[in-house]
């Protein structure tokens, strides 16, 4: 099993019949503290990354002056290209695009940004989640319980 598994539970078919479909998270917490420790990161969170206005300014100026794929730009601005994927990272880079073309420009995304977590920030927040996760995991437990003894109630009075 990863750690990625580790942190997150999914509960696929539990009983014949009944499936619990959740949305993983993007990336991992430490994936979170990797990609927050870059300048270039505005902000992060297990599902969402948003850039500053000045890596999207580097992105377009150094394909411009280098021709380099936007993989190795990637690279050399500090992130691993694999921690994205080919899909986030062609979505990333249309976005960047399309900015660049609109008549505002390159600008940096509304709210506020947040703040790198610490190390143990980012334990507490972990185990916080994992407890939140270990809480609604055991509600739905017991109403799959409840609903099977419902379903087993209905069938022994047919």
């Amino acid at each position: 099993m990863t750690r990625k598994q580790h942190l997150y539970c999914d509960i696929n078919t539990l009983k014949e019949g009944i499936t619990i479909m959740s949305k993983p998270p993007v990336y991992t917490q430490e994936q979170i503290a990797i990609l927050a420790s870059n300048p270039y990161t505005r902000a992060v969170s297990p599902y969402r990354i948003s850039f500053t206005v000045e890596f999207k300014r580097y992105m377009l100026e150094e394909r411009e002056r280098t021709g380099k794929p936007w993989k190795e730009i990637v690279r050399q601005a500090g992130y691993d290209p694999e921690i994205f994927g080919k899909s986030r990272l062609d979505k990333l880079i249309g976005s960047i695009r399309k900015q660049a073309a609109s008549p505002e420009g390159l600008r940096a995304p509304a709210g506020k940004p947040k703040k790198a977590p610490s190390g143990n920030e980012t334990l507490r927040k972990t185990v916080k989640e994992l407890k939140e996760e270990v809480e609604i995991l055991n509600q739905k437990v017991e109403f799959l319980k409840k609903t099977v003894a419902i379903r087993q109630k209905k069938e022994i009075q047919k």
